[in-house]
């Protein structure tokens, strides 16, 4: 049978009556029904529509399920027709009303990514640049290596470490003389459990410990529902879209806090966030400018409850998300927190022991948000390039962390970030061998790794923060003090 031509107009014009096209090696696929049940979550295709999606599909999926699933969705081969795209999304004129569009256009209904500002790029559909050529050549070769293979014996020390904690918070906060000294062991001990099981949360969410969507799910749900308190589901579906869109403020939830904080001076103006389908108005928001004003001195104290803001987006996530495979299994082993976390302090025979653990135990746990912001927060939130490729993305958007070997277990890989967001499926064990790899391709075509130690990469941060905050002093968005000068009114940016 003779394989089906697909014309560029066809393709442009499907995705704007809202299918889901998306290019792979030259060929199209339609993922209009899978996007529903996608194992990443829907969203994640959402950013692909449109677009060459080659590199992420090779970064995302084994070489199995590419060539035993894809071709189910295979319609044909992508052909230029000489027809320009002509598409724009509904526009608005100064003045707030909608402009009547040429007749010669064709107006596409905008969906959540392209309303964020990020219109799907028909650009670049087949075109194959050097650096996707190399970094797909050693992709394999790492794969030939051996380096997407698990090392089931390390999660097994992993498991002996929890096991471990549990026994201590055990001892500690049921059997133990009840004095203040049990009290801290007790909250450290758990901070440290938190910390840990949050590495092995992240390698499950992967799929890089059993190597299948369904298992791993269903082991995420022990380690970070039943463990940590937070649903495994609500990570895939923010941490997924963080992977595809690193550090794009309209898109990537991991950089979208405000009011609390801003990473990019973009997010001064009106931006709607295509994660949380709502729209900041930083402009009339008196209390993100308080915020934003101060944010580098903020950001360490309000990380002391970042636990919090993760318990609040897992139980909007379990009620509200019409992406939720195991609603009903995530929110008992979520109950399964509760009820051991009450167990516990129910043997605490004061107020004063109460706090002290609840508060130490959450406060600490501040170390790991710290982890997690240091290898993003300072790096390049620009535009991409429509036809960036995946490497290029990866290597400008994220910083590495200089730490020794033995030093691995308390960095728990989000050091390697790097290496990480070019091969998530690498289990975090095998990620410094990846990195003599990584900077030998990074050299060859002239790209910069980004690495620094962990106390530079937070002065990094802490620098951030405060130029984008001396940027709203001088748009006359700040209140408070910065740099000496005092802010009294908030004006819009023009």
């Amino acid at each position: 049978m003779a394989t089906r031509t697909i014309y560029l107009s066809e393709f442009l014009k499907r995705n704007a009556a809202g299918d889901c096209l998306v290019v792979f090696e030259g060929g199209v696929y339609n993922l209009t029904a899978f996007q529903k049940i996608h194992p990443g979550g829907p969203l994640v295709i959402d950013h692909l529509k449109g677009k060459n999606a080659t590199d992420a599909i090779y970064a995302y999926h084994p070489s199995d399920v590419i060539a035993k699933r894809l071709p189910n969705f295979f319609l044909g081969r992508l052909a230029d027709d000489g027809v320009d795209s002509g598409i724009e999304s509904d526009e608005t004129s100064e003045d707030g009303a909608l402009e009547e569009p040429p007749a010669n256009r064709l107006v596409v209904p905008m969906t959540r990514v392209e309303k964020a500002g990020g219109a799907v790029g028909y650009g670049a559909l087949v075109s194959d640049t050097e650096i996707s050529r190399d970094f797909r050549k050693l992709h394999q070769k790492l794969e030939e290596l051996g380096f997407f293979e698990t090392d089931k014996s390390f999660y097994i020390r992993e498991v002996l470490k929890f096991a471990a904690c549990i026994a201590i918070i055990i001892y500690t906060g049921i059997f133990a003389p009840r004095h203040i000294l049990s009290y801290i062991a007790c909250a450290f001990t758990t901070a440290f459990l938190w910390q840990q099981s949050a590495f092995v949360g992240h390698d499950i969410g992967h799929t890089s410990v059993l190597r299948s969507s369904k298992w791993d799910y269903i082991l995420g749900t022990t380690v970070g529902n039943a463990l940590l308190g937070f649903s495994i589901g609500w990570w895939k579906s923010s941490h997924n879209v963080h992977h595809i869109v690193t550090n794009s403020p309209e898109h990537d939830s991991d950089i979208q806090h405000l009011p609390f904080f801003a990473v990019s001076t973009r997010l001064m103006s009106k931006v709607y966030s295509s994660y949380y389908n709502v729209t900041w108005d930083f402009p009339n928001d008196k209390f993100a400018q308080l915020m934003i004003s101060v944010q580098h001195y903020s950001y360490w104290p309000i990380l002391c409850f970042g636990r919090f803001f993760l318990y609040l987006q897992s139980v909007k996530h379990l009620v509200t998300s019409d992406w939720c495979p195991y609603r009903y299994w995530e929110a008992c082993t979520m109950l399964v927190f509760l009820s051991w976390q009450a167990f516990l302090i129910s043997h605490f025979h004061s107020w004063t022991g109460i706090a002290l653990y609840v508060f130490m135990s959450h406060a600490l746990t501040m170390i790991l948000h710290l982890q997690i912001t240091v290898s993003h927060y300072s790096m390049s939130t620009a535009d991409a390039p429509e036809n960036e490729d995946w490497a290029t993305k990866a290597l400008r958007t994220s910083l590495d962390v200089e730490c020794p070997k033995w030093l691995d277990w308390f960095h728990g890989g989000l050091q390697f970030q790097v290496e990480h967001h070019l091969f998530p499926r690498i289990a975090r064990q095998r990620l410094r061998e990846v990195r003599p790899y990584v900077a030998d391709f990074a050299a060859r075509h002239g790209l910069e790794l980004h690495t620094q130690s962990f106390v530079e990469g937070n002065m990094r941060t802490f620098r951030n923060f405060k130029a984008v905050a001396e940027f709203a002093e001088q748009a006359g968005f700040a209140w408070g003090r910065i740099g000496g000068k005092k802010i009294n009114v908030a004006t819009k940016l023009e």
